[in-house]
C-alpha cells in the first residue's frame, strides 16, 4: 500500500513539474515577443532621431 501512494506522489509531482516547464516555456515565449517588441520600437526610434538630425 505504501508503495502504492509513493507511486502517485511520483506521478503527482511529475505532473507538477510539467505544468511548471509549459509555464515556463509560456513565459519564455512572452519575453521573446517583447524582446522583439522592444528592439523594434527601439529601431523605430532610432531612424525617427536619425532622421530628424539630417
Amino acid at each position: 500500500m505504501a508503495s502504492l501512494i509513493f507511486l502517485y506522489k511520483v506521478a503527482e509531482l511529475q505532473q507538477q513539474l510539467q505544468s511548471s516547464e509549459r509555464e515556463k516555456e509560456m513565459l519564455r515565449q512572452q519575453l521573446t515577443r517583447k524582446e522583439a517588441e522592444l528592439d523594434s520600437a527601439g529601431t523605430v526610434d532610432n531612424i525617427e532621431r536619425l532622421s530628424q538630425k539630417m
